[in-house]
């Protein structure tokens, strides 16, 4: 039993962790094939992918709170930067999602300061401080985080 552990950091420090981090990708991965290829997309549909897109927002951002919690004793430095680094990404858009409200501002945001530009093109666009954020990538940079996790090499 601790060789199934050994062999994966994630296993390490909670065998739901690895689990949990496949379904996100996969999950992901289905959000992607939800998004609409086209520039236009039907009212309901909208409201769907908003709110699976939501819920992997918030999935992804607790398991990256608690991966973040034991990095110190789990992975190299290079790769806490990383997780910080996608931890604080991931917050951004947490919190305007969940709080309905900017980083760094208090209050309920109006409809100007809501984070989506655009749902187009098979991607999902947040925009905040006029800097772009694609959920492709952030469901890119999970993966290759993952994958960085998940090689021996960047663990301690």
């Amino acid at each position: 039993m601790e060789q199934i552990f050994a062999d994966n950091p994630l296993k390490k420090l909670s065998p739901f962790l690895n689990i949990k981090a496949n379904y996100l990708i996969e999950i992901g991965n289905d959000i992607l094939k939800m998004l609409p290829k086209k520039n236009e997309i039907e009212f309901n549909h909208f409201l769907k992918t908003y709110g699976y897109v939501s819920l992997w927002i918030f999935g992804t951002y607790e398991f990256i709170r608690t991966t973040d919690q034991y990095k110190e004793k789990t992975f190299k430095k290079k790769l806490q930067r990383e997780i910080k680094k996608f931890k604080k990404q991931i917050d951004t858009i947490r919190i305007t999602l969940a709080k309905q409200e900017l980083p760094d501002k208090k209050g309920h945001m109006t409809m100007e300061g809501q984070s989506i530009s655009s749902i187009t093109n098979g991607d999902y666009q947040f925009q905040f401080k006029n800097k772009p954020i694609s959920f492709k990538d952030l469901l890119l940079k999970f993966t290759k985080l993952i994958q960085l996790i998940s090689d021996e090499k960047n663990n301690i």
